[in-house]
């Protein structure tokens, strides 16, 4: 009779677990085939002492646009992570994507347009990103290409002082 009743308190807790937002989140995460319909993007400085433009959050809510990006970037082949990389300067300037169908996050992005220009989804799956994927995204932002990678209106290190950006 006890067993019976644990097996009955565990199933009601496993299914309050999957029903709630945190078991909807773990769902979409573990593969289920979810596609976004709305995107978050926002513009993160790695290194403070670079003062970059402002750059508000934006959301967008084209679903096609939205759902053609994230099939782009599941199309990107993978970083294999061997060999030498000679890559330009990168100055800690990142883009966080966040797509969301509904209320429920399915995938987070981040783009490092400067570099070796990478994708990172999620903890561990790296990916490059082609011409198609950059043109898409700054299409989506308003923005040129050129632009994804914005030039710090003045920089602070340490063998140069911190040029001030009022005369």
């Amino acid at each position: 009779m006890r067993s019976i009743l644990k097996h009955h308190i565990l199933l009601l807790i496993v299914s309050l677990v999957l029903l709630s937002g945190c078991g909807a989140t773990l769902f979409a995460a573990g593969g289920a085939k979810l596609l976004p319909d709305t995107l978050h993007v926002r513009l993160v400085n790695h290194i403070p002492d670079n003062h970059y433009p402002s750059s508000s959050p934006r959301t967008i809510t084209d679903q096609q646009a939205v759902q053609q990006l994230y099939t782009t970037i599941q199309a990107l082949p993978s970083s294999s992570g061997s060999g030498v990389r000679m890559c330009p300067i990168d100055r800690g300037l990142d883009y966080q994507l966040d797509f969301y169908q509904g209320h429920i996050l399915i995938r987070e992005v981040i783009y490092d347009p400067e570099g070796c220009q990478l994708l990172k989804i999620g903890t561990t799956d790296v990916r490059i990103p082609n011409e198609s994927f950059v043109q898409s995204l700054a299409h989506m932002l308003g923005i040129h290409k050129e632009d994804l990678a914005p030039v710090p209106l003045y920089s602070c290190a340490i063998k140069s002082p911190c040029a001030s950006p009022t005369p």
